[in-house]
């Protein structure tokens, strides 16, 4: 059992803004509440301000496994409809987008944006409880959070963790159930992205979500143009816009995305056309080794298939099974908002590579009105 301390003195979340109404510290003392009024079997840790898995996990002493990864994802559902999940899985593990898509019945998913994930969540990434206290994000967890005796998470902050008894918190969060830890010897996912789009893979992407994931492409080409040697990280759409990973000879600075952005309205205006193709896994990697890109060789090493998508548009070719629009003129009306790092497949192990988010709308006025609103909040 494990007996509960005292709660410390609240301590003030430092250069972190909140975007919802309650903040934080809000969350943090429901949180608490929650459990004491419950008399749940916790404690609580203080550590260093962080929020990524396997690093919070070693400052706590406990396996990364026995971690809750709380995630919030967006589903599009048919074309009108929008639903929010928290995720929570085994900090070992990575979630099977498809299975939630699947069990949402929707037709797309992707993460939910910083903003969005952190007004529902209400703490910033890294934080995220594995409850959920707004009825607009629905609770799944995977079975094997069963398995663990203690779970461990931050507490709506960075510098604080609890270890809660796992038979008390699913009595207490009461969640729905649902196989959605993607296997390690799983390649589900990896399928999906490589095989060739079926026409009915097209129809479940709206034009604006093709607009997005195209314009990750002209921003990878951008990048390159500037910065040859660029290794490629991915390039998601997601929502109110997308994001790509790069590995780059120098770190970003804010002036670089307004030069990034010019080379991406040139590519534009030369309406290059999206053209997809598939090649022998061999003979991908063979071209990947060519054109100097570790990553992407990294990821076809890890498909079980026998041929690899490539998309195309001018001089620029990338890994890609998706949809797109026509050509680069038709990708919408964007902005490249900010910069930061990303550990590559969110692993901290793994190289620290920049990623370069963008925000992109159908119209002018969308745009322009969705920064307004940043603005102002």
């Amino acid at each position: 059992m494990i007996p509960k301390s005292k709660v410390p003195s609240k301590k003030p979340l430092k250069s972190h803004k909140i975007p919802s109404t309650t903040g934080a510290q809000d969350m943090y003392t429901k949180l608490i509440a929650l459990l004491d009024k419950h008399k749940a079997h916790y404690r609580l840790i203080d550590h260093e301000p962080e929020g990524r898995t396997q690093l919070v996990s070693a400052m706590r002493g406990n396996d990364p496994a026995h971690a809750a990864n709380c995630i919030v994802l967006m589903v599009k559902i048919g074309k009108k409809t929008t639903k929010y999940v928290l995720a929570v899985l085994p900090g070992n593990t990575k979630v099977d987008f498809n299975a939630v898509k699947d069990l949402c019945g929707g037709s797309y998913i992707s993460f939910a944006s910083q903003e969005t994930a952190e007004k529902l969540a209400g703490s910033p990434v890294g934080t995220f409880l594995p409850f959920s206290f707004n009825q607009e994000l629905e609770l799944i967890v995977d079975p094997a959070i069963k398995e663990i005796d203690t779970l461990y998470f931050n507490a709506a902050r960075l510098d604080r963790s609890v270890a809660l008894k796992t038979s008390d918190y699913l009595k207490l969060a009461k969640p729905h159930f649902e196989k959605i830890a993607e296997d390690s010897s799983s390649t589900s996912i990896k399928k999906v992205e490589t095989k060739k789009p079926s026409k009915a893979d097209q129809l479940q992407w709206t034009d604006l979500e093709k607009m997005r994931h195209s314009g990750a492409h002209v921003l990878a080409e951008a990048v390159m143009q500037i910065f040859p040697e660029a290794k490629l990280g991915v390039g998601p759409p997601v929502e109110n816009g997308f994001y790509y990973d790069f590995d780059l000879p120098r770190t970003l600075i804010p002036e670089d995305l307004a030069i990034i952005e010019d080379h991406m309205r040139l590519i534009m205006k030369e309406k290059q056309v999206f053209e997809t193709y598939t090649e022998p896994k061999k003979e991908a990697i063979a071209f990947l080794k060519k054109i100097k890109q570790p990553y992407k060789i990294q990821l076809v090493n890890e498909i079980d298939a026998e041929t690899v998508g490539f998309a195309k548009n001018g001089p620029f070719v990338d890994l890609c099974k998706n949809p797109h629009v026509e050509d680069t003129g038709k990708i919408g009306h964007f902005k490249l908002t900010s910069i930061a790092g990303a550990y590559w497949k969110g692993d901290s192990a793994n190289p620290m590579l920049q990623r370069i988010y963008a925000v992109l709308f159908e119209t002018n006025d969308e745009l322009e009105k969705y920064l307004k609103q940043q603005e102002e909040a």
